[in-house]
């Protein structure tokens, strides 16, 4: 059930990067650093909202462990209650605040990304439900389409000259088609009448996820408000497509992984079964992706931002190189707050997480001071303290130990000293100026060079694949009897 689970997650997320890596490739030379950087300030401004608005309610809904029709009629009534009075909130903002509270880009920008709190009390509690049941080949084709509109709406109205408003646009499209699949799943998880009879119970898990959620995006946020202010849009433009090309990992891999992991922990949990194998496992998978993946963005940055991007994004290459360094750290803050909230560890983490974030924008107000590439700085070094305050919590529950650590993790440094070998021979003999040719065959050598130093060193990695060829083995066999 698991490997189906991550099977169609995975397809899910595979599928719609691939339109989304050709919207980016188009939309860079349709839009300005500029546009990027109003959408990118606006869509920060509305993630932190619409974390308030969520209010948690999907975590609970996933991982209740005794979910009543009646948790369920409370969960819809707070998810109701909250997303229209945020709505109504923004809305006046954007009448009001002009000149006060943003400048009317930003306001328009935001004004349209409201549309997401308008939809999100249908679509909550529907998609939470099917992610609860691990129904991941139902998520995979409504996350594919609503991905097809975004990009979709966005190219077409940038092509027209809409300029930042048609990323906005792209994303109220996604939310909205997800709202239209919401209505097609109705027969199968019903809507339940809006209550507020349980609100205690679940406020109580509500207030240390909406924290948590609050404190995360106000980091981002932070960051790009302090990014606008003191260095300008354009700024904010470049670090936010620098990001775009270091986030393709967290794209491809953790976001295929990250829906999976809450339900099957849960199971986990409701069984009685030890979590620590569970998240060294996780240690091991994620170092042996993360590094030498990280490295590769690092050593080809100039190449990949020319195909990516165009030559008209140069000056976010340097950029692209510092925050390739939050690799470092993924490993141990990706996939770890789930732990987290099994454990019953929160309140530990938000403490942490609190101090972490004020010290984050201390660190960026000071750096936007200097230059785009310090303020860049400045987040790999966040990075590396929420890697640092995560352990803690879990710590506390599992009771891992350096060597837990070092056996999951070594293999995974063997990985990347190779892989890093075989891409600097690679820049020696392609010549320099061939982005095309450096970017494909850069990746087919790191390709086979990661596959072949897992199969060697990767216990845990060998192992997978050999049950994925096992598996595939058993189904030709079949196939081959059914035919005969």
């Amino acid at each position: 059930m698991i490997r189906r689970s991550f099977l169609f997650s995975f397809a899910q997320s595979y599928s719609s990067q691939m339109v989304r890596i050709v919207s980016l490739v188009l939309l860079a030379r349709l839009l300005s650093p500029d546009d990027f950087g109003v959408f990118a300030s606006g869509q920060a401004i509305m993630m932190l909202i619409l974390v308030v608005a969520e209010f948690g309610l999907t975590k609970y809904l996933i991982q209740e462990t005794a979910l009543t029709p009646e948790r369920e009629r409370t969960a819809l009534g707070l998810s109701l209650l909250v997303s229209l009075a945020c709505a109504a909130c923004v809305y006046l903002a954007a009448a009001f605040g002009v000149g006060l509270v943003w400048d009317r880009q930003l306001a328009a920008t935001v004004s349209i990304l409201a549309v997401c709190l308008l939809v999100q009390p249908l679509t909550l509690p529907i998609m939470a439900m099917t992610q609860r049941q691990m129904r991941f080949d139902t998520l995979f084709y409504i996350g594919t389409f609503k991905t097809l509109m975004n990009v979709a709406v966005s190219v077409i109205l940038a092509w027209q000259g809409f300029g930042y408003l048609s990323l906005a646009w792209g994303m109220a499209a996604e939310h909205l088609s997800g709202a239209v699949c919401a209505l097609l799943l109705l027969k199968r998880y019903p809507v339940r009448k809006p209550s507020l009879s349980r609100w205690r119970e679940v406020f109580r898990f509500g207030r240390l996820a909406t924290g948590m959620g609050i404190l995360h995006e106000f980091g981002n946020t932070s960051t790009l408000v302090v990014g606008q202010v003191f260095l300008g849009y354009a700024a904010v433009g470049l670090l936010n497509r620098a990001q775009a090309v270091n986030t393709l990992f967290d794209k491809v891999i953790l976001q295929a992984v990250t829906p999976v992991i809450l339900p099957a922990l849960g199971a986990a949990t409701r069984e009685g079964r030890d979590l620590k194998p569970l998240y060294t496992t996780k240690l091991a998978f994620l170092s042996a992706a993360c590094w030498p993946f990280f490295l590769f963005v690092f050593l080809f940055a100039e190449p990949l931002v020319g195909v990516l991007l165009g030559h008209q994004w140069d000056e976010a290459v340097p950029v692209v190189r510092i925050l390739s360094g939050v690799g470092l750290f993924m490993p141990f803050t990706h996939l770890s707050i789930q732990f987290v909230i099994v454990l019953g560890t929160l309140d530990v983490w938000l403490r942490r997480l609190a101090w972490s974030q004020l010290a984050r924008l201390a660190l960026c107000i000071g750096a936007a001071q200097l230059s785009l590439a310090w303020l860049a700085a400045t987040l790999v070094v966040d990075w590396g303290i929420k890697a640092w305050i995560m352990q803690r919590p879990i710590k506390m529950k599992l009771d891992f130990t350096l060597a837990d650590l070092w056996r999951a993790t070594g293999p995974s440094l063997a990985m990347t000293a190779a892989c890093g070998a075989a891409m600097l021979a690679v820049l020696t003999l392609v010549p320099a100026g061939h982005d095309w040719s450096l970017v494909l065959v850069g990746a087919g050598v790191w390709c086979l060079t990661w596959l072949g130093s897992a199969l060697l060193v990767h216990d845990r990695i060998r192992g997978e694949v050999l049950h994925l060829l096992g598996a595939v083995r058993r189904r030709l066999t079949r196939s081959g009897a059914a035919t005969a």
